[in-house]
């Protein structure tokens, strides 16, 4: 993982748990980790994973990649996915070093481990390499990961807003609002406003507007759902939105604007 102190070369993504830093090698050369195409990882492979777990420096160990394409929910509420699975024992420590195969190359950057204890049971998870380089690439370009977003407002269906609403379906985004002037008014997406409304919590909703269901082939049936779809886009991207409406499905072709701290 690179770093940096000054703009517009340093920055963090908190939605793939990944930063650039920088530091000052006070004189010492520094070789280069060069990057594997993770999207040709096979289950099976050999990987190493380094880090210093509890503070051991240096640490190196040895296991095969176990599955791929595992998505997690990490504690931010993000959806992290595509993780790499592995036997290569990562504790508490690893976390930001290398997991890379038999020729050298990182195909992984270790991220996480799950375990009922402290320490490892032989699932660890890493970010896939080219993710790694596609985050760190745009936070040193633009000191910032800049992400496509649809300019709504909407709530997850839960079988109680189905109960209170007589919904059609049972999941999905129900879209509360569509912001004037945005994208998602611009494509035609419909949030309800004007029509029915019911009292949900300490809410008002209405109730009769779009639901989205996918987004680029990729099913939506929470917010962190609708996050992750939206992961890999970027602000002028075209985004294929599927929507229930009226009793039927249909696709709207939206036009990404820029997902905005908070949302």
């Amino acid at each position: 993982m690179a770093a940096t102190i000054r703009p517009p070369s340093w920055g963090s993504d908190p939605e793939m748990d990944l930063a650039v830093l920088e530091f000052d090698p006070q004189g010492r050369s520094l070789t280069r980790i060069p990057f594997a195409d993770s999207s040709r990882a096979q289950v099976g492979q050999s990987v190493y994973a380094m880090g210093n777990p509890f503070g051991l420096e240096g640490s190196f160990t040895a296991g095969v990649v176990s599955a791929l394409n595992r998505p997690l929910q990490i504690d931010s509420g993000y959806i992290i996915r595509d993780l790499i699975q592995t036997d290569a024992a990562i504790n508490p420590g690893n976390s930001g070093g290398p997991l890379v195969d038999s020729r050298g190359r990182m195909l992984g950057l270790n991220s996480m481990m799950i375990s009922p204890a402290a320490g490892s049971v032989g699932i660890g998870l890493a970010v896939p390499s080219n993710t790694v380089h596609r985050i760190a690439g745009q936070i040193i370009r633009e000191g910032r990961v800049a992400r496509g977003w649809i300019d709504i407002q909407g709530i997850a269906i839960s079988p109680r807003l189905v109960n209170q609403a007589g919904l059609p379906i049972r999941h999905g985004i129900l879209v509360t609002r569509v912001l004037p002037g945005g994208n998602a008014q611009q494509a035609g997406l419909r949030d309800g406003q004007g029509g029915r409304m019911i009292r949900h919590g300490p809410h008002r909703l209405p109730v009769e507007g779009d639901i989205i269901t996918a987004i680029n082939g990729q099913p939506v049936t929470s917010v962190a759902e609708l996050l992750l779809s939206l992961e890999g886009t970027r602000p002028g991207d075209e985004a294929r939105v599927q929507v229930f409406r009226g009793g039927r499905s249909l696709e709207l072709s939206i036009v990404l604007g820029e997902r905005h701290s908070g949302q």
